[in-house]
């Protein structure tokens, strides 16, 4: 009976030991890292930086839709100057001139004008209406530019967890020599300048908005 009392006794005094010694839970860690961007934050800014947000894209396909229906438009402008004279023909004597008679020519009028001629011309392309080449060339770059938000996105993703990983890694199990230190901080910053160059420098000034 004295030996399970002594039993008893060391597993309640070890007990507390146990749970001050309890690893902390996941979502414990994760908060550690509650004041930073969100992924989604980081992807916004991404796109907006590479300039590849879906809206430009939808705005280009309705500007494409929408361009035939503007008239192909030429204008013609003409300056025109003219002078006339009128005759008479009579004969030496100024009667009509008759069978035979050398005609003399007498002017009876001059004139001197100015005439100006603009011309407007509008042309419709009905069948582009449908689909023209410009709206073809849209959606290629259209899909140019789905393929690179995607490359943009998926590079950003990977960036942020394979930074956060390191975070918790760092937190969990550090170096204990300096130079796994200095190796994890050297790639939590590389990481770090990675994400900066896809946001335009956006997800440091988040981090540190005092700095920015």
């Amino acid at each position: 009976m004295r030996t399970l009392a002594i039993l008893v006794g060391l597993w309640a005094a070890a007990a507390p030991a146990a749970a001050v010694a309890r690893e902390p839970a996941t979502d414990e860690i994760l908060a550690r890292f509650a004041d930073e961007p969100t992924i989604a934050e980081v992807q916004a800014w991404a796109s907006r930086t590479a300039q590849i947000s879906p809206a430009r894209v939808r705005r280009w396909l309705a500007q494409s839709a929408t361009f035939a229906t503007l008239p192909q438009v030429s204008l013609e402008w003409r300056l025109r100057d003219d002078t006339g004279q009128g005759f008479d023909y009579v004969n030496a004597d100024g009667d009509p001139v008759l069978p035979g008679e050398d005609p003399l020519g007498v002017a009876t009028d001059a004139d001197q004008g100015r005439s100006q001629e603009v011309k407007v011309k509008l042309v419709w392309e009905l069948d582009k209406l449908i689909m023209s080449s410009e709206r073809i060339r849209v959606i290629n770059e259209g899909q140019d530019v789905v393929k690179l938000r995607d490359k943009v996105l998926a590079d950003v993703t990977r960036l942020y967890f394979e930074r956060r990983r390191q975070q918790v890694e760092q937190l969990l199990a550090p170096k204990s020599d300096p130079l796994g230190q200095a190796r994890d901080a050297l790639r939590l910053l590389e990481l770090t300048a990675g994400i900066d160059a896809l946001t335009g420098g956006a997800f440091s000034a988040a981090l540190d908005p005092a700095g920015g």
